[in-house]
């Protein structure tokens, strides 16, 4: 009799404290921040201004979408580029056990990742002939792209990420020499392969 109760005391506790440590883990991961806002910083450099937005929807995958607008940077090649882009894809992380314990973000927002995207820009721009002389043309592209990248996260509000991205564009015949802003590359007539690389800062929320 007495092991019996010993029995189903032992039990009990056991229940109880595993029952405490899943609701902890629950309230855990409900207190994980799942988004970010962020901002590639060198997107002025290169004629334009890129925001995105990046959302966790499990502890290493991710949606991220961005927008751009052309033409809200510098114009170092005197073109008067005015449009838009967008850019998105789907995230699957890679965190170590030391971006585990460096963040209680780090199942999100922390590690190296791997993300298929694609990128589609239209935008008009001056095709000049001289300095006085010119014509404006429109320019449509679009690219494929797997890209690689590391995110870091510092505390619980700040975030750093760098990338680098390979893939394949396509233009119509007014593809601006290759330059379609979030990437390079893509002559659809000449040599389709396409690059893109940036170093983002992030609000995580």
């Amino acid at each position: 009799m007495k092991n019996i109760i010993l029995f189903a005391a032992t039990l009990l506790l056991t229940i109880q404290v595993f029952s405490q440590d899943t609701l902890d883990y629950v309230e855990l991961k409900k207190e994980i921040p799942k988004n970010t806002i962020k901002f590639n910083f060198l997107s002025p450099l290169f004629g334009h201004t890129y925001l995105s937005y990046e959302r966790a929807t499990k502890p290493e995958i991710s949606w991220e979408a961005g927008i751009g607008i052309i033409g809200m940077g510098f114009d170092f090649f005197n073109i008067d580029a005015r449009g838009a882009l967008i850019r998105g894809g789907y995230r699957f992380h890679r965190s170590s056990a030391k971006d585990r314990e460096n963040s209680k973000t780090s199942n999100f927002f922390n590690g190296t990742y791997i993300m298929p995207e694609v990128i589609i820009s239209c935008f008009n721009y001056n095709d000049r002939f001289d300095k006085n002389s010119f014509i404006r043309r429109t320019s449509a592209s679009c690219a494929l792209m797997i890209t690689l990248g590391k995110e870091i996260s510092y505390s619980e509000y700040f975030a750093l990420e760098y990338f680098a991205s390979l893939g394949y564009g396509f233009s119509n015949k007014y593809n601006n020499d290759g330059l379609n802003y979030e990437y390079l590359g893509g002559d659809s007539d000449i040599f389709p392969i396409v690059i893109s690389a940036g170093f983002k800062l992030g609000f995580i929320f």
